[in-house]
């Protein structure tokens, strides 16, 4: 077992007051207050409204908290605690301490490259994000207007160390940026050791995090990937395709087929598709059942009744097999509670960065806070075995060993289904921190919600 100061130790803040030095001020006094010593890195998300003064606000948390290395992005919408402030000024830290961890830092501009496709482009990514057999994540966050993500981000997946069962080495999870409605209003921020921050308008920053060469891991990172949807109707095979615009599945034409799908809906799900018609493209072919961790969700953007072309947002093959999905606030917390259901089964992590889109919080759920507090909520009811085998409901009554988490609203988020990363909508996607030796080998998990495939 890890001494307690070998363990990861994480802390968050967060402030809504619209002057820069009294929000980071009181961010940072309220994330460093649960550290032991000089933060090993620091996360700082905040909005449109101090843009302009990120480099000293960059300044102030890392003379605050002594981080070695710190990064920073702009975004509509910041996490910290149980609160999720959205179209509103605020600014959140996100701390922490990682012991036997070795961390890079890297900026998007340093893996730029005409042709990701290329072998020399993959060897260049590698190498700028630190892609051996000992990385355990990297979060990037990166700008809409000037990153071609869709082109950068197979670069990344593909780039990875496979394992000895063909397997890539290391997750890879972030966000983009959503700040800004144009090109060169966001902000980054990457500070390295004592050298004076460096701002972005464009690109973007990450960070990696990769266990120490020839030691035993003494950390753990895991990744939740929360796509909030539910399948409907019968899968079919894309048979025809140009592009984004998927022609006939199944031998007929793409919108005669999801008409047909749509008709088995009842009254209270049809109201569903106000919210918009999804599809989900499976992953893993060679499976004859589909579930939830099979299918990457993609939005429905038109349809030509003239040819039965339907667009959708992403490119596909023929031969790919696809379903049709709904999403509500209801299947969205499902979704959510499931997944969390199952990192119960870890024990409590120290910290978790929570990187959610600006599609969910109160414009999917009644009230604004929902992925934080369920994530939270998840984690406040494990308790020892002896207390949760006596009688009755256990309920939590001490506050101060909770975790840490910050984050931030997104205008995409990236992170893995299967064995590669995506770029996803209306998605809630977080990095769990835990030490290696900390988690219960035992816990007692709540009942999983059950749902359809």
């Amino acid at each position: 077992m890890l001494h307690s100061h070998e363990t990861p130790l994480f802390g968050a803040g967060l402030s809504t007051n619209e002057y820069w030095y009294l929000a980071a001020k009181a961010a940072t006094e309220q994330a460093v207050q649960p550290l032991r010593r000089s933060a090993d890195i620091a996360f700082v998300f905040f909005t449109k409204d101090h843009v302009e003064y990120a480099d000293k606000v960059a300044e102030l948390v890392r003379k605050e908290t002594g981080a070695a290395n710190l990064l920073g992005v702009s975004c509509e919408g910041v996490i910290a605690g149980e609160r999720e402030i959205e179209r509103t000024c605020g600014l959140s830290v996100f701390l922490g301490t990682i012991p036997h961890c070795r961390v890079r830092l890297y900026s998007v501009h340093d893996m730029a490259h005409h042709d990701y496709a290329s072998e020399d482009a993959r060897r260049r990514v590698a190498r700028v994000i630190g892609a051996d057999e000992h990385l355990a994540s990297s979060v990037i966050f990166v700008d809409p207007f000037t990153v071609p993500l869709l082109e950068l981000l197979p670069a990344m997946n593909e780039c990875r160390t496979k394992n000895s069962h063909n397997e890539p080495i290391g997750s890879l999870i972030g966000g983009v940026a959503s700040a800004a409605e144009k090109r060169g209003d966001n902000r980054f921020i990457l500070s390295s050791g004592i050298d004076t921050p460096r701002m972005f308008d464009g690109g973007g920053v990450g960070i990696s995090f990769s266990h120490e060469p020839d030691q035993p891991h003494r950390f753990d990172l895991r990744t939740v990937v929360s796509q909030g949807c539910n399948p409907f109707g019968d899968p079919g095979i894309v048979t025809k395709v140009h592009k984004n615009l998927i022609v006939e599945i199944g031998g007929r034409p793409a919108l005669q087929f999801m008409q047909d799908q749509i008709e088995s809906l009842n009254e209270s799900e049809r109201e569903q598709l106000k919210r918009g018609l999804l599809i989900g493209r499976v992953i893993h072919e060679y499976k004859t059942r589909f579930g939830r961790d099979d299918f990457v969700i993609r939005n429905v953007i038109g349809a030509d009744e003239e040819s039965g072309a339907v667009a959708v947002q992403d490119f596909l093959r023929v031969g790919q097999t696809v379903q049709l999905h709904l999403r509500d606030a209801q299947s969205a917390h499902d979704d959510l509670q499931l997944l969390l259901d199952g990192q119960r089964l870890l024990g409590k992590p120290a910290g978790t960065l929570l990187l959610t889109c600006n599609g969910r919080g109160s414009r999917l759920f009644r009230t604004a806070g929902h992925d934080a507090r369920t994530i939270y909520r998840a984690f406040d009811s494990l308790a020892p075995g002896p207390e949760l085998a006596k009688a009755g409901e256990y309920v939590a009554t001490q506050n101060s060993s909770r975790m840490a988490l910050a984050g931030m609203f997104a205008a995409g988020e990236i992170g893995p289904i299967g064995n590669d990363s995506y770029l996803h909508g209306h998605t809630a996607c977080a990095l769990m921190f835990r030490g290696a030796d900390d988690q219960d080998p035992s816990p007692v998990p709540q009942a999983s919600h059950s749902r359809t495939s």
